[in-house]
Formats: C-alpha cells, structure tokens, sequence
C-alpha cells in the first residue's frame, strides 16, 4: 500500500479511483473482475500509460527501435515499484492489467525478470484461458526468441486443465518436432490429467484415455526420457490399480524395474500403489504379495535410521498402507490380518478413518468361522446301558453330551461361530460411537492414551453403515438383520440420520434373494417387497431432484 501512495502522490492522484478508470488499455479489467470499488492501481496505470504513449509519440518516424521499448528508460517508477504493481495485478485475479504491465515496463525500458512473465503465463492458465495464453507464446516468438522450458511447460498445461487432449498431444509432438523436447513434468501433467479423466471407469471416454496415457508413457521414454521419475512411476502404478480389471503383474514389473534396475528409492505412495492393484486382483498369489510388501515397508521403515535426511519420513506407513492390505483382507476374509492391521495403527499412533473401518467391516463379513478340529478332543463313543451301575437314571440328562472346545496355546484368537462374530463386530461399532464422544470431550481430542482416541475421527457415513449391515446379513438370518434397515425404530440410516444409497438398497435385496427352504424364502419374499417399495420411492425422489 506504501507503493500505491507513493506513485499516487508522484502521478498527482488524489480521488479515490472509479469503476470507469483504467478502461481505455487494449486489455482492460474485465467488467466481472471488478470490485464495486475498482483496485487502486488502475488509476496508476492509466497515468503510466499515457507518459509512455507521450514519449513513443515524439519518437521520429524512421526509428528502428521496436515498438516495445523506448530509446531509454523513463524512470516512472522503479524496478521494485513495478514488480509490486504487477503482483497487486496478479493478487487480484487480474491477469489482463498484470500483462498490462509487462507491457509498459518493456515499453518504458525496464528489464522483466522471467519469473514475471512465468508468473504472468501461470495466471493465464490457471484461468483457463487457452487463448491468452496462445497469444503470450505468439507475442514471445514475434520477438525472435524461443519459448523458455517452463513456457513450453505451461503452453501444453492450459490445454491439459482445459481437457483438449488432442490439441495438448498434438502440441507435445509440435515441440519434439523443432527439437523443444518438453520437460518431463510436462509428460506427467498430461500423463496424470489422462488417467484422472477416466475416471469413473465406466465413463465412455475410459478405454480411449487410459489408452492414451499408457501410449504416452511410452512415447515420452522412447523419444524423450527413458528413464522416468519417482512422480512418473507412482502415477503409472497408481493407474494399475484405478482400471476396471487391475493389472497386478504390470505395476510388479514397472515397480521391479525402477528399484532394482533404475534403483530408485520407492516411497510409501509406491508401495500403497503396487499393494492396492495386487490386493484389487482378488487372486490369492497377488493379495499375499500385497501382504509381503506391506511387511517390507513396515520393516524398511522401523529399522531405517532417523538421521534428519527424510529418508525415514518417506517410508512411514499411512492409513492408505493398511487399506490397501484390507483391500486384500476383505476379499479373503482374513480376520487374523484385520485384527493384526487394526493394532497397528493403534501402535504406531494413528486415527481410523470411516473408509478404513468399512474396510474391516467387510472383512467380518466374508469371514467364515468353523471349528478348529485340532483343537476338539476326541470322546470315545460308549453305550450307555453298559455304565448304568451305580449311576441315577434321573442324572443321565444332565451329563455332557458334547465336549467343551479346548484351545490350544498356538490356536488363532477367532470367533469360532457367527454369534461371536456379531459380537466382536458390535463391540467394534461401540468403540467407533465411544470415539466420537472422545471427540466432543475438547482437551481430550489430543489425548492420544484414552483407549478409544484412534476411532475419534471416523465419520458415520452411508458406506459405513453399509459395511457394518452386510456383518449382520451375512451371518444373521435376514428376519433379525433386516429390522436395522427398515425398522423404524431400530434403522441405524434413522439412528444416526444418515441417507441411504443404491448400495444399500441392492446389498439386502440380494441377501434377501438367496435364502434357504420354503419358510425361510416365504419371509425373504415378504421383507423384499417392502424393501423394493421403498427403493421405488427413494429413486423416484432422486430422479425428481435431479
């Protein structure tokens, strides 16, 4: 502010300027980009403007000087003063007044610093304005010169952010052509915006951008870089995971090839991303190889020295590190791992969040407990008539007739019936309603010893209560589930006012579809008539809103 007074004061600016002031530039402030009050500099720039159209007036008509520069300096203002002008401008939202004034400072002879007009270029695309931009990178070669790394960079990013895909490929190879290879952050970029494109995966457009990303990869190692980076690496391995069919075995190679051929150190985002596609396979060789490698990042990162050098931060395991090995878990009901994920976390410190505890609750319910038949002793049949003597006919009911389960010291801590499994899953969901208490006790939301301080972040959200429904309708008959989706006092989507969605409409009915024996599908017919009634109803009211 200390500028604008002082060029105001120099330029004799005493009113406060007007909306109708700075409008006579070739690139006036668009009439939306204006404030009820217009920014203070306009009325500065208009002054400048007209000293420098004086002076170029006065010029003899045979100059050869190009008509972006004076014969001197002016001296309107100083280097600093410009440079405040220029980023108000940009501060702003201002991009057409900030080229304004890149404009008159090579009109009046000041030099222009290149992260200016790499700024100035940033503004441009940042607004979209393919245009602009287009027209800054003809102005650059008009004068005879060639478009720095980052303007080639930022010429292709404006077309990215647009999503004109062709117009952004067929300008990569424009640049290959005359020898300009873009940098490989511009690859990526685009690399990068493709895969995001397709998604969802059932979108149309997919196959054709996931096609085109993966040719680019391939295209940018043959003609340009052959070796790709870290960031380059994790996006094409993330992209393995992301696809309709998950291609495990490629993110394997590609992770393969860059550490131990390229030897490139792989961070904690590698490994979520090759553990993601293994575990999103759904074979079981993959999902253990999701398994091996989250061991040997955990490993990695507890005997890796903390010697200040950030080696050790890059390979801390996150909250991604453990879905994805839920990912894995869920598909094979691996209760023992999910238990052993969640202990973990609460070891090393870290809050749960409500796609995690989905995750876990995924895994109760595709888990099938059975009895162990190492862990029952064998009991000797005997006829009972035989040891009659000296025994209470009236006692012979109350004997055992099975024998208790006996666990071995080395036998799995797990549920061993469906009761047990419900049980375990319901005390998990006390502790997720105990944590957000923990999260409304103020000083106690940083006390990281309260037991149930890691579950004070999780969120009640649909696909929650979704997951923790599908435990109870994999191992309860449908007649004791269903009242915790239909019932208006037992509804847990009522309880916790949450609304439901096509998931959970289409979770019960097909448990509803593959029940057991004439009396059980008689009852299942009858639940899923009043469940399909109220699924006509939700979805005539989504339509509606629409």
């Amino acid at each position: 502010m200390a500028v604008f007074n002082a060029l105001q004061k120099r330029f004799g600016i005493d009113q406060p300027p007007s909306p109708e002031q700075g409008r006579t530039s070739e690139n006036p402030l668009l009439p939306e980009e204006v404030s009820e009050k217009s920014p203070s500099y306009l009325d500065i720039l208009q002054r400048m403007e007209g000293d420098i159209i004086a002076v170029e007036e006065t010029r003899p008509s045979t100059s050869t000087k190009p008509p972006t520069s004076t014969l001197a300096p002016l001296g309107l203002a100083s280097q600093q003063e410009w440079e405040s002008l220029f980023h108000a401008t940009i501060d702003a939202g201002d991009r057409h007044n900030a080229r304004r004034v890149v404009d008159l400072m090579k009109r009046s002879g000041v030099p222009v610093e290149q992260s200016l007009e790499d700024r100035l270029l940033f503004s441009f695309v940042f607004a979209k304005d393919v245009e602009g931009v287009n027209a800054y990178i003809e102005e650059v070669r008009s004068r005879g010169k060639v478009p720095t790394e980052v303007q080639r960079h930022l010429h292709v990013e404006a077309l990215v952010v647009s999503r004109r895909f062709d117009e952004a490929q067929k300008l990569i190879h424009h640049y290959e052509g005359e020898g300009l290879v873009p940098s490989q952050s511009t690859y990526r970029n685009f690399i990068g915006a493709l895969f995001a494109a397709s998604k969802p995966s059932t979108s149309p457009h997919s196959p054709q951008y996931r096609a085109l990303a993966w040719d680019m990869f391939a295209h940018m190692r043959y003609v340009a870089h052959p070796t790709p980076s870290l960031d380059t690496y994790n996006i094409m391995l993330r992209a393995c995971a992301d696809a309709i069919s998950p291609s495990p075995q490629r993110a394997l190679d590609l992770f393969h090839e860059m550490t131990v051929e390229n030897r490139i150190q792989p961070t904690t985002a590698t490994y979520n991303a090759v553990m993601l596609t293994c575990s999103r396979s759904g074979r079981r060789d993959y999902m253990h190889e999701a398994y091996r490698l989250g061991k040997q990042l955990l490993d990695e990162y507890r005997h890796l020295p903390d010697d200040g050098s950030g080696a050790k931060e890059q390979l801390q395991p996150d909250l991604e590190t453990f879905k994805a090995m839920l990912e894995a878990a869920k598909r094979m009901g691996d209760l023992p791992r999910a238990r052993w994920i969640l202990a973990e976390l609460v070891r090393l410190g870290e809050r749960v969040d409500e796609e995690l505890m989905g995750h876990v609750f995924h895994v109760y319910a595709s888990f099938k407990p059975s009895f162990q038949r190492g862990a029952v002793p064998t009991v000797k049949q005997e006829d009972p008539k035989q040891n009659l003597t000296g025994t209470d006919p009236e006692n012979l009911e109350s004997e055992p007739r099975t024998p208790s389960i006996q666990v071995q010291p080395h036998a799995p801590l797990v549920p061993q019936s469906r009761e047990e499994v419900l049980q375990e899953a319901q005390a998990l969901f006390r502790r997720i309603l105990r944590g957000q208490e923990v999260a409304q006790m103020g000083d106690m939301w940083t006390d990281i010893s309260h037991p149930d301080w890691p579950f004070s972040s999780v969120k009640i959200t649909t696909n929650l209560l979704n997951a923790y429904l599908s435990v109870h309708l994999n191992h309860e008959t449908p007649e004791k589930a269903l009242p915790l989706f239909i019932s208006e006092k037992e509804s847990l989507y009522k309880r916790f006012h949450v609304t439901k969605n096509s998931q959970s409409f289409a979770m019960v009915l097909e448990r509803l579809a593959v029940a057991k024996g004439r009396h059980d599908r008689k009852k299942a017919m009858t639940l899923a008539e009043e469940v399909w009634q109220e699924w006509v109803a939700f979805s005539t009211k989504r339509e509606n809103n629409a």
